[in-house]
């Protein structure tokens, strides 16, 4: 019984990270799984059964910040973290009468969109912008652009991540102009080969030409890099790496890239997904002058 609970203890604060091996961002996400309606008893008109539910399960270890209905009425959503947890919290879901406690990143509506995805950006990015903040001036990012620049914003990259594969090369021209500014945070988090490529790139002596190289030989059949991984990397490159895959653990990353700033009028933001174009042109100007 007692490893079953801490079973439990462990789905509850870690539903989230589960998926840092996917190579999708936000708006590529796939639909894995389908929410069904089916002739269950009457909604209850409040959460307490499902509260009850997570508080029996969780050993009152779980602390709930807030809860809500999911569209279509079926299923609540709950956002939940670990007593005395200081990192963002966690979507967690049950059904509504408080019997299941449901582990998933993927409901899929019936438009075909990912409605998780949608509960993430309302009810956990903006804590992750806030917990980032107080460290992400102490990552090992590599940085690229002029000191001047109007415009400035962090993104994590994965060295096998063709979303931020896309958005190096798209970066750029923007980078080259003057317009932005931009410390690339690098993990290795969402392919076996990952951490060997990462590594590779914070041990080279110019860990920008490093990025480039990697960006510019990506292989987009294969999801692959360009640079050649290493096994055994310096004690200082194992450190940096330990450095940027606490920050993406400890704020709990789950797409790559992701991008922090602080807006013009000082608010502090972070975007998960795809920017081409015009939206990332839009995400450019979106950003402040500092860091």
């Amino acid at each position: 019984m007692m490893k079953t609970q801490h079973v439990i203890l462990a789905i509850l604060l870690t539903m989230v990270l589960s998926i840092f091996a996917t190579q999708y961002a936000i708006e590529d996400t796939a639909p894995a799984s389908v929410a069904t309606k089916s002739p269950a008893a009457p909604a209850p008109t409040d959460d307490k059964a499902a509260r009850a539910l997570l508080t029996r399960l969780g050993q009152g270890k779980i602390e709930i910040s807030q809860s809500f209905l999911v569209e279509g009425g079926d299923l609540r959503g709950f956002v939940v973290k670990q007593a005395g947890d200081t990192t963002p919290s966690s979507l967690v879901y049950t059904d509504n009468q408080g019997k299941h406690l449901i582990s998933t990143q993927v409901i899929i509506d019936e438009n075909g969109m990912n409605i998780v995805d949608r509960h993430f950006i309302k009810y956990i990015q903006p804590e992750q912008a806030t917990s980032a903040y107080k460290t992400i001036h102490k990552t090992a990012f590599v940085e690229q652009g002029k000191a001047d620049a109007p415009h400035k914003l962090y993104a994590v990259l994965d060295p096998n991540c063709p979303h931020c594969n896309n958005l190096f090369k798209d970066m750029q021209p923007h980078i080259e102009a003057g317009e932005v500014a931009v410390r690339w945070i690098v993990v290795g988090m969402i392919t076996p080969t990952s951490k060997s490529k990462a590594l590779a790139i914070l041990a080279a002596e110019d860990t920008l030409a490093a990025i480039k190289e990697n960006e510019q030989g990506f292989n987009a059949a294969k999801h692959e890099g360009g640079i050649a991984g290493i096994q055994n990397p310096p004690m200082l490159a194992a450190s940096k790496f330990k450095t940027n895959m606490d920050f993406a653990m400890n704020n709990k990353l789950i797409y790559t890239p992701s991008i922090f700033f602080v807006s013009g009028s000082g608010i502090k933001q972070v975007k998960s997904g795809a920017f081409k174009g015009d939206k990332l042109d839009k995400l450019i100007q979106a950003t402040g002058a500092q860091f």
